[in-house]
């Protein structure tokens, strides 16, 4: 599932005249409100707001990406607005926020919530790649052609082995997304089931988590050593978390 065929000019606005988090996350909701995959509106918004609560979505780098895995949706949901005037956001990095990505998908996907999460917050950290607020993209189309002819290299390709039904594996998504909305990395998610040989592999130990080809862990994910893995911080001797 690609960015471009979720994000539509409906679900972009630009230039937005606000001065707080919580007036950002409203706006955003209204606009992601109006997809025909929203179906409960007052859930999406408590599911989107007790993430918040967790820890903030600002991801860095003037950007924040609101988001939710919710049943108040029966299919993706992405809107982006850009903000005329910068405002604090409680962003990783204390920088206020100008861009603004929102990001639904239904409680069942978590592999489709985690590519997405993972496809959005890529550019975010290559400041050279990102649009200026207000400046370089002044219509709706001009930032959807802009952002799909732009790309970016990380550090880490990091696999989560997974099949449905495994509530580890549920577990090891959520750290997954949290130490994603802090470091930038490729991810792939992969169901085992699709796949008779990854099944006989890691069926006894998912969720199974490799980086750079490497198992770094299995049934449980340990985020701080995920997370000084990513950032460089690396240990002599096995990887596994």
């Amino acid at each position: 599932m690609k960015i471009e065929g979720l994000l539509s000019e409906k679900y972009i606005e630009l230039n937005l005249e606000l001065t707080n988090k919580s007036q950002v996350i409203d706006a955003m909701l209204s606009i992601a409100g109006l997809h025909p995959g929203v179906e409960n509106r007052k859930k999406l918004r408590h599911d989107v707001l007790k993430r918040e609560k967790e820890m903030s979505t600002g991801i860095g780098k003037q950007i924040a990406l609101p988001h939710a895995k919710t049943d108040a949706v029966s299919a993706p949901v992405l809107a982006l607005a850009t903000l005329k005037n910068r405002i604090n956001f409680d962003s990783i990095d204390n920088e206020p926020v100008g861009v603004v990505f929102f990001l639904a998908t239904p409680e069942d996907m978590l592999a489709e919530h985690l590519k997405l999460l993972g496809r959005i917050t890529r550019p975010g950290w290559r400041p050279r790649l990102r649009p200026r607020t207000g400046a370089e993209a002044d219509s709706a189309p001009e930032w959807l052609r802009l952002r799909g002819r732009r790309s970016a290299m990380y550090e880490s390709n990091v696999v989560l082995y997974t099949k449905p039904g495994c509530s580890l594996c549920e577990k090891a998504g959520r750290v997954v997304e949290r130490v994603l909305a802090d470091i930038p990395f490729a991810l792939e998610v992969v169901d085992i089931t699709t796949s008779s040989e990854l099944l006989q592999r890691y069926g006894l130990y998912i969720p199974v988590i490799s980086i750079d080809g490497v198992e770094f862990s299995r049934y449980h994910v340990n985020e701080s050593k995920l997370r000084a893995l990513l950032t460089g911080e690396r240990t002599q001797g096995t990887l596994r978390g």
